[in-house]
């Protein structure tokens, strides 16, 4: 399946939604408003290419793919730049900005949406998150080799959100084994990422030649639980006051060298995890 060239505004639902297809290439699309841009489930081999992507939801979107590039894209959105699990996932050198030039299409006035508006007096526009977790109980098996390079990122609220802790609607069954971080700026973050896995998968997270920084000091870098290890080659934070992780259950192994801004420290808590769904 090859898609190219054309342009999508204002779809209803999907700019694009792609279900058990094999080898797919999508390049050069154009997308303004509507909610999803690119959604694929169950799909293998796919490949996206120079996409300029401005919607009301989910920039990218879809799990239990295998396979699957996005590369030399321009994001924006008002939910989460990237909502994806898979393995043998690739994010390669993306653009992505925050707030959102389209108000989160849940958000909207009924009447607005129908005749295609885009009123700049009503709707939430901040960015959610760049990488959002998503997971299935239908997923046969845990996520996994999923890496994330070279990418520029700003205005966006959260690093990541990785919530299996049952609260969430699209984060159920498996969870993720391993994510990479490679030659990577955040500039303007707004509230700690969040690193929650399964007992049965725990995470391995590795940050390479990573920046951070947030528009106001923050009490943690991660909220989370069953991380397995952290692996850093590079990490510069600025603006986090506490400990790299505020664990819920477990204390990851470390092997950090070049982390600045922040010491590698673990504290453990108790309590209810209470973090917001996206």
């Amino acid at each position: 399946l090859t898609l190219r060239g054309y342009s999508v505004r204002d779809a209803g639902n999907y700019g694009l939604y792609t279900y058990q297809a094999a080898d797919v290439n999508v390049s050069d699309l154009t997308i303004r408003g509507g909610h999803d841009g690119l959604d694929f489930f169950w799909c293998d081999r796919v490949r996206v290419e120079r996409c300029d992507i401005e919607s009301g939801d989910d920039c990218v979107a879809g799990h239990s793919n295998r396979d699957c590039t996005i590369r030399d894209c321009h994001l924006n959105t008002s939910c989460s730049i990237f909502r994806i699990g898979g393995k043998g996932v690739r994010v390669e050198n993306i653009d992505a900005r925050g707030p959102g030039v389209y108000a989160h299409r849940q958000t909207f006035r009924r009447e607005a949406l129908q005749a295609g508006l885009n009123p700049t007096d009503h709707g939430r526009r901040n960015t959610l998150s760049f990488f959002t977790f998503f997971a299935s109980k239908t997923t046969p098996d845990p996520a996994g080799d999923m890496k994330f390079s070279n990418c520029r990122v700003s205005g966006v609220d959260k690093l990541m959100h990785l919530n299996l802790s049952g609260s969430e609607r699209w984060q159920q069954g498996f969870g993720l084994d391993d994510v990479t971080f490679e030659d990577m700026t955040f500039d303007g973050l707004v509230k700690p990422g969040v690193i929650y896995d399964t007992a049965e998968s725990p995470l391995k997270v590795k940050f390479e030649n990573v920046k951070l920084s947030f528009r106001e000091p923050v009490e943690e870098l991660f909220l989370g639980a069953n991380v397995r290890a952290v692996k850093i080659r590079g990490l510069d934070v600025k603006g986090a006051k506490g400990p790299f992780l505020r664990s819920w259950n477990g204390t990851p192994k470390a092997d950090a060298e070049n982390l600045s801004g922040i010491e590698f420290k673990v504290e453990p808590t108790t309590g209810p995890f209470k973090v917001r769904s996206i």
